[in-house]
């Protein structure tokens, strides 16, 4: 009985120490990264930078929906040649959250 409450305090405990990921759902393409916490959060696809910016395409956590799409720039933060998933800290339904505290956000035409 003892060993039993000690391993399932041991699997509460390392269930909570990182983000809960949800799975991609259908139509969200593999190379998207989730972006988001607890509360929630979407699937971030970055295309490849070009001298403007990049393409995002932002897709819905439950759905799969495609939120929003287009060319973004960095607002804050250090420039950098590509993405992976710990950059991403969210997307507050404008622009994507960096986890070293920059912000991509939608080019103003």
């Amino acid at each position: 009985m003892r060993l039993r409450m000690i391993t399932m305090a041991l699997a509460l405990g390392l269930t909570a120490c990182g983000p809960h990921i949800p799975k991609k759902p259908a139509g969200v393409p593999a190379q998207a990264f989730w972006a988001g916490d607890a509360k929630g959060g979407a699937f971030v696809a970055i295309g490849v930078p070009d001298h403007e910016g990049w393409q995002v395409k932002i897709y819905d956590d439950r759905s799969g929906q495609l939120l929003a799409q287009g060319l973004y720039v960095i607002h804050h933060g250090a420039a950098r040649p590509s993405f992976v998933q710990e950059d991403f800290a969210g997307w507050d339904g404008t622009a994507v959250h960096l986890t070293d505290g920059g912000v991509l956000v939608p080019k103003k035409p």
